[in-house]
């Protein structure tokens, strides 16, 4: 019995920190979703309707819409890859846009925690979020 009950919490304990996939669709001139909650190791893959990237850019330039890059995760149009997807590998707060619609303000943010199950706070000036066990509050 013991053994059982030891076998299903360390299957529960696998499931809950398994790594996840992630979709963010780009459409005409938006992302949905435009705010995105993955962890460190997830994979986030990038369907696009049209001719569009997921740039990753400096906090500035997402606020101002320009068109640029820092570095960071680029895939979709004129990205220097054909992949449609990325691993999120640092913990953090990210800032993206779509290149070619960028002064239109097509962009969105991908918080990034190192796990979902452990509380955490991800916080700036503007505002504050606590995600715990699969839930944002």
């Amino acid at each position: 019995m013991k053994l059982l009950i030891l076998s299903v919490l360390t299957l529960i304990t696998f499931q809950f920190n398994a790594q996840q996939n992630y979709t963010i669709t780009a459409y005409d001139n938006y992302f949905s979703p435009d705010t995105a909650y993955v962890n460190v190791g997830d994979t986030v893959r990038l369907v696009s309707i049209g001719y569009h990237s997921i740039t990753e850019l400096d906090s500035i330039d997402w606020v101002n819409n320009v068109a640029t890059d820092n570095g960071g995760f680029w895939i979709g149009l004129n990205a220097p890859t054909f992949e449609d997807w990325f691993v999120v590998n640092q913990a953090g707060k990210y800032y993206f846009n779509c290149n070619p619609h960028a002064t239109v303000g097509m962009k969105g943010v991908l918080y990034v925690g190192s796990s979902m199950n452990v509380q955490e706070s991800i916080s700036n000036n503007e505002f504050s979020v606590e995600i715990r066990e699969d839930k944002v509050i």
